[in-house]
Order: structure tokens, then sequence, then C-alpha cells
């Protein structure tokens, strides 16, 4: 699925999709306005309110979404904490195994010529972790509820988009059937973002990576 959805708000309060809008030949005039994006504030009403399954899973994904986006922040500052951590680590130990052993005339010389000491290589071996993740309740019940509208979609949805399907099964800690579904893409379809959800799975890591914004 797109990363806009395409949920829309009309100015009666209704909720649709763009993708379904009819189009009217009617002159709309200089003071028209466009349906505004659905707020996140009001993904709540419009998964209550939804008229079809298109809308109430286009509402259920925006939130899903959003939810998500409490651990992307965690996720950010645990990144740069521990880049920062690893980096300062390397480098003293670098600068342990190559002390600086310039005379302080050479040193002083090479200041002049604003010649930089050399400085250590790129870390070959930087870790790379994830903060815990754990889902809260609301979380679980809207994850559950998407993989039930996907799987029982009219227009058989789960087929178009395995990917997501195993992506919210992986999310919730299932991860063999995530690993099942991302199996069944044929090979010409898989990606770099299938492969990784393969390696997340195999590793049963639950860290989200679908953020709203």
């Amino acid at each position: 699925m797109p990363n806009d959805s395409g949920l829309r708000k009309c100015q009666c309060g209704n909720y649709f999709l763009q993708s379904e809008a009819v189009k009217l030949e009617i002159p709309a005039g200089d003071d028209r306005e466009f349906a505004p994006h659905v707020h996140t504030s009001d993904l709540k009403r419009a998964i209550a309110t939804a008229t079809s399954e298109k809308v109430e899973l286009a509402a259920r994904r925006d939130y899903w979404m959003y939810l998500n986006d409490a651990y992307r922040e965690k996720y950010c500052i645990h990144r740069d904490a521990e880049d920062a951590l690893t980096d300062a680590n390397w480098e003293n130990e670098w600068k342990r195994a190559n002390p600086d052993d310039r005379s302080i005339f050479k040193n002083l010389i090479d200041k002049l010529r604003r010649i930089k000491p050399q400085r250590p290589p790129l870390n070959p071996n930087r870790p790379f972790t994830f903060p815990d993740f754990q889902p809260t309740t609301e979380q679980v019940e809207n994850m559950e509820k998407l993989i039930e509208l996907l799987l029982n979609s009219t227009e058989r949805l789960h087929l178009e988009y395995p990917i997501e399907l195993a992506e919210l099964h992986r999310e919730l800690g299932k991860f063999e059937t995530a690993i099942k579904l991302i199996k069944g893409i044929k090979d010409e379809d898989q990606d770099s973002f299938s492969r990784l959800l393969v390696e997340l799975s195999i590793e049963k890591t639950t860290a989200p990576i679908r953020y709203r914004g």
C-alpha cells in the first residue's frame, strides 16, 4: 500500500478514499476547497464510522503507523546513543594502537601547514541494535483487526499486499507466519525490504519499521 492511504474527510464529516471519489464535470470555481488529509486525532472516529471495509482499512493502517511513531522517537535516541558510544570506544582503541609519535616540532609545523592528524578509519564492526518494543493493547487490537480485514477482504487484498501482512505478524511476534508469507512471494518480487523482514523475524525482533510521518 502507498504511504498516503488516500483517506480524506468530507465537509459533511464523513470519511472517504480519494481514489473512489466521483469526478463531476462541473467547474469548481476559484474558491474550491480540496478535502484535507485526516488528522491523527480523527483516526479513531474514522475507524468507528467507516462506511466500507476499504475506508476502515485505510484508517486502521494510518492509525497503525501513527501508533508506531512513539517507538520511532525511542529508536532514534537509542541509535544516536549507541553510535556515539561505539565511535568513541573505537577511536580510543585506535589511538592506543596507533599513538601520535610526532615530535613537538613536527606537530607544530603540521598545525601551521594545516595538516590534520591521522584519523581512525570507519569501524567495520559497528553494532546495530533496536530498543525493546512491546505493543500496547491498543496497538495489538488494531493490528489484529488489520490482519482480519486484509484476510477477509472481498478484493483479496492479502494477495496484493503480502509484505504488509507479514510486517503486521512480525510486530505481533508471529515470526513463523511472517517468514512463511514472505517466502511465498515470487523471487522476482523480493526486495531489500522483504529480506530485512525475514532477517528480523529470524532474530525474533518485533521492532516496527513502518511509521506515519
